[in-house]
């Protein structure tokens, strides 16, 4: 309600314009990175961001049930849920700040195996610090590959960006989709934390290998 005044007092005054008084670095010249292999940076990162989003997913998603079903109070269920996004929060703040990343597949190979060097979490036993640690780490392995493929993706002429942007938004639709639907099938067959490890391991060897195929091509 208190958005719709907003837009509605700005319509008034301004009609369709918006009257800015924009930061300097908004007017400068694009420059744009030379990778002269963008495509294949693209769809690399891409399958990782859909590999880790569906952990990501998967936990923001079922952990109220599976922290029901460990015994403890659900009243802790949103802080631990929320652990998870915040990590998403400050991962995003300290990659976009510090590029060390841009054009080193090797050192964002190096971030990237914090996905499967995350497995061991989901075969603790269960308790509040364990689902605090799943939901931390779930966090950091999404925010990772999302900043690497919507920066190649959007390192591109500007009027591609629209293509670029709804194929980065494609991808997070189809694994916060499949996530939580995988991950309710390996708990039917598991129940527990350790159902959507199972699972992990399973994406964390594609993820793996999808890096080590990138790896062998970009060289």
């Amino acid at each position: 309600f208190l958005g719709g005044l907003i837009v509605y007092r700005h319509t008034n005054k301004y009609g369709e314009r918006i009257p800015f008084k924009g930061h300097p670095a908004l007017f400068q010249k694009h420059r744009e990175v030379d990778f002269p292999k963008i495509a294949l940076y693209r769809k690399t990162y891409r399958v990782s961001l859909v590999l880790a989003a569906m952990v990501f997913s998967s936990v923001i998603s079922l952990f109220p049930k599976l922290i029901s079903m460990s015994g403890i109070s659900l009243e802790n269920a949103g802080f631990l849920v929320v652990v998870g996004n915040i990590a998403v929060f400050l991962t995003f703040i300290l990659m976009t700040r510090y590029r060390f990343w841009v054009g080193n597949p090797r050192l964002s190979f190096v971030l990237i195996l914090l996905f499967p060097l995350s497995i061991p979490l989901f075969f603790l036993n269960t308790g509040v610090w364990t689902f605090l640690l799943v939901a931390l780490f779930s966090g950091i392995n999404y925010s990772i590959p999302y900043t690497f493929a919507i920066f190649y993706g959007l390192n591109s002429p500007h009027e591609d960006h629209g293509k670029q942007g709804g194929l980065h938004e494609t991808m997070i639709g189809i694994s916060f989709g499949l996530g939580p639907l995988l991950s309710g099938y390996f708990l039917e067959i598991w129940p527990g934390l350790y159902g959507i490890g199972i699972l992990v391991v399973f994406l964390s060897a594609i993820s793996v290998a999808n890096q080590f195929l990138f790896m062998k091509r970009v060289k």
